[in-house]
């Protein structure tokens, strides 16, 4: 049973208007947009691909995960890190300007209906964890992330507003577990109550590839279902460039997915994640 089937929106090229820019720790940035279309039809998962200046430099669009959508208000939200040219220009961006986002874009993630869902959630991979936090009905819902240091846990207050079992980890040990959130996704699994476990359990991921790798793997060995949303690189969003390839899991020849068009959620078991090292 799926709280919500995957959508078969047509994307639009909606001329968004900025209604907030902050920050939201040293690097980060939460910038909201009212984007009615795209705020009606996105689901968890999900992305946009975002034009960063008025002008050419940079020309590529940016693809960035939806944090979260409020379909009444019209509101849409990214968080993202400022790493290069176009992510800086971006933070430069003003309320009341204008920014055209195409969107929604990939397929999201398949939410359950029941049981129990374990979200992991690394660095800037927490917004989609978010967004599907606040989605998903009728299941047990417990939240792991994980950061470099305590500045990074992004969502912190707003997952502590809903109610969630919410667990951190740090690699420097300033909140929460010091260690990988890997770590602390095996205790859970281990830690679960015999009516937690009544029902099915899933894992729903997104981080960088090595944490999915390991997360996958984690998974596999406690017999759990998992999807992942994979970050990777894009130029165009819709599957035109090919630019976002990832191999599948099969046998024989090599098959390869599109991140922007076949994921960038993805079944665990369909592709091959690269290794932790």
């Amino acid at each position: 049973m799926l709280n919500s089937p995957l959508p078969a929106t047509v994307p639009v090229d909606e001329a968004a208007r900025v209604t907030e820019q902050a920050a939201v720790a040293p690097g980060f940035f939460r910038l909201r947009f009212h984007a009615p279309h795209i705020a009606r039809h996105a689901v968890p998962g999900q992305f946009v691909q975002v034009r960063v200046t008025d002008d050419l430099e940079p020309f590529l669009r940016r693809p960035f995960s939806i944090g979260d959508a409020d379909p009444s208000r019209g509101l849409i939200e990214i968080v993202y890190h400022v790493v290069g040219k176009g992510s800086r220009r971006l933070s430069e961006r003003k309320a009341g300007e204008t920014i055209p986002l195409l969107g929604p874009l990939g397929n999201g993630f398949r939410l359950p209906g029941c049981g129990t869902v374990v979200l992991v959630g690394g660095g800037v991979g927490m917004p989609p964890v978010y967004f599907a936090a606040k989605s998903i009905r009728g299941c047990h819902v417990c939240v792991i992330q994980g950061a470099r240091c305590a500045e990074r846990l992004l969502y912190r207050e707003e997952l502590s507003s809903l109610g969630i079992p919410h667990r951190e980890t740090t690699e420097d040990g300033s909140a929460g577990s010091q260690g990988l959130v890997t770590a602390a996704l095996i205790e859970t699994l281990s830690d679960f109550t015999p009516d937690e476990r009544k029902g099915p359990v899933e894992i729903l991921a997104c981080g960088p590839p090595p944490m999915l790798a390991a997360v996958a793997e984690i998974a596999r060995a406690h017999g759990v279902r998992c999807q992942v949303s994979v970050e990777e690189r894009m130029a165009c969003g819709f599957g035109i460039c090919m630019g976002c390839a990832v191999q599948k899991r099969t046998a024989g020849s090599k098959e390869y997915a599109l991140v922007c068009v076949d994921g960038p959620v993805f079944d665990a078991t369909e592709i091959a994640l690269a290794p932790s090292s």
